[in-house]
């Protein structure tokens, strides 16, 4: 999901020692159970300050997310598909702990950490924060939009909700977070 509108800030510094790896339906199964053959936690790292329950569900609803994404051609692009599946299958992508009430999560577009607030997003049902992951990947991808306006509503095709981390949201639930 959008982060809550407000100025993006500078990204908090990424810790010199990350430490740990994580090892279209209106009512989406968010169910693993047809795992394909990548694991895609191989290259995720993970701040040591991340409780092992926060982690245990970042990795659950991370494969949610990718396995929803694999099969999304109702909304995304097979170039959009394939990019941000890079991400998860190639990438090292290092998740630390975002401590800014403003936002559910923030990433750099095209880089590779993700900053997450766990007390705040993680106080919403899984669809939710895999629809927050997707969202956050896209960015990692290079995908970006622009600053959500007033206006702005999910499913209106404007370019803020027809952008590819928006689009990409519909993967997960069929419906696009106002969050």
């Amino acid at each position: 999901p959008a982060p809550i509108p407000t100025p993006v800030p500078t990204l908090p510094p990424t810790p010199t020692t990350p430490t740990s790896s994580l090892g279209p339906s209106p009512t989406p199964s968010l169910s693993t159970s047809s795992s394909p053959s990548v694991t895609i936690t191989d290259k995720f790292i993970v701040a040591a300050d991340v409780s092992t329950n926060n982690k245990s569900r970042l990795w659950r609803l991370h494969q949610v997310a990718y396995l929803q994404l694999l099969n999304c051609d109702a909304y995304l692009t097979a170039s959009e598909i394939g990019t941000i599946a890079f991400v998860y299958e190639q990438r090292a992508v290092v998740h630390n702990i975002l401590n800014d009430d403003r936002y559910f999560a923030i990433s750099q577009i095209g880089g590779s950490t993700m900053y997450i607030n766990f007390g705040l997003l993680f106080q919403y049902p899984d669809t939710e924060v895999a629809q927050t992951l997707v969202h956050e990947m896209s960015h990692l991808g290079g995908f970006t939009h622009p600053t959500r306006s007033a206006a702005d509503q999910p499913g209106d095709q404007g370019p803020y909700y027809n952008s590819t981390p928006l689009r990409a949201e519909l993967c997960i639930a069929g419906q696009q977070s106002r969050r």
